[in-house]
């Protein structure tokens, strides 16, 4: 069991210290990134965007929101025909 635990601890050690040096890595170069978009602010140069496409799939309706969608309108015309008749009703009830 001790072996064991000895073996855990040294591997949990690796991985942090791997982890700790690939983050170490990566902070100067967004350091770089953000010092020279700053610069590029402060000089009033256009800011060039670096990703050409959108990341975003265009929007298509499918049958089912089509579906949804043609439900929906009908239960509020028929919502609006209704009251717009009971009222008319209830109206002609009051004369």
């Amino acid at each position: 069991m001790k072996r064991f635990l000895t073996d855990a601890l040294l591997i949990w050690l690796l991985v942090t210290l791997v982890s700790y040096l690939h983050d170490a890595d990566e902070k100067p170069q967004l350091d770089e990134k953000i010092s020279e978009f700053e610069e590029d602010v402060a000089r009033h140069r256009p800011i060039e965007q670096k990703v050409e496409s959108s990341r975003l799939n265009p929007i298509e309706e499918n049958a089912a929101s089509r579906m949804a969608a043609a439900g929906s309108d009908f239960v509020v015309d028929v919502m609006d025909k209704g009251m717009s008749l009971l009222s008319q009703f209830v109206y002609g009830l009051m004369q």
